[in-house]
């Protein structure tokens, strides 16, 4: 029996659900394919990373996703589209911080 709430929130805006995910979608690690088994909850998924490796590179040129190329095991890099401009907001505090 569910004893907390679940808030289910749907967008409804012209042009469909694409346009409140803000092109951003990082591929699972390695770690995550393999994670039930190496932490004991449960089985390894059927396929590994470097299986599907080349559909996320396909599916990323395709949907456009935008992001940095960071280096980060854990958050492994993609075909990215240049990462959005800041906003006024965000450069004034990328400022501020860089000026110190």
């Amino acid at each position: 029996m569910q004893e907390k709430p679940f808030d289910w929130i749907r967008g409804y805006q012209v042009g469909g659900k694409s346009l409140i995910w803000g092109r951003a979608c990082q591929r699972w690690s390695k770690h995550e394919f393999v994670a039930p088994e190496k932490l004991g909850y449960g089985m390894n998924w059927p396929i590994t990373y470097d299986d599907i490796a080349p559909w996320y590179s396909h599916v990323e040129q395709f949907i456009g996703v935008c992001g940095n190329y960071d280096h980060l095991e854990a958050m492994l890099d993609g075909e990215f589209l240049p990462p959005f401009d800041f906003n006024c907001v965000e450069k004034h505090m990328s400022q501020a911080i860089h000026a110190k």
